[in-house]
């Protein structure tokens, strides 16, 4: 199986709800996606990060549902694993500016992008979103 890595959102400043690039992942069996929070700031009342997919070139998107996802927040000590849930990421007050998630998809269509949700009084979240196509 042949591992291809791709930038779904370059580590950055957000500071308000947006998309990232649409990316073309035809031929891949499993997505591996990678998220990684360094600093917040402002009053948060909701950040939420998700995968979407479509399969009509875009055109239309939908949330996909992780196979499986691991969240650590802060100190190593504290790791959550689930399954079949659809958000990278869903906080509605700061809990931590470290936050780390990875999430493998094996049920998409043949283009992903990120997404996210960001409200509150003068909101700022700098993280950065990666991926690993495995074909």
């Amino acid at each position: 199986m042949q591992s291809t890595p791709i930038i779904l959102l370059a580590p950055g400043a957000q500071t308000g709800s947006a998309n990232g690039a649409t990316m073309d992942v035809s031929g891949a069996e499993e997505l591996l996606v990678f998220l990684h929070r360094t600093t917040a700031s402002g009053t948060i009342t909701a950040f939420s990060v998700f995968v979407e997919t479509s399969d009509d070139g875009g055109s239309t998107w939908s949330e996909l549902c992780a196979d499986s996802l691991v969240t650590t927040t802060g100190a190593a000590a504290d790791v959550t694993a689930t399954k079949d849930k659809r958000n990278l990421v869903t906080e509605t007050t700061l809990t931590s500016t470290d936050l780390k998630a990875l999430a493998r998809y094996s049920n998409f269509g043949s283009k992903v992008r990120v997404r996210w949700l960001l409200t509150g009084t003068t909101p700022s979240e700098t993280f950065g979103v990666n991926a690993i196509i495995k074909s």
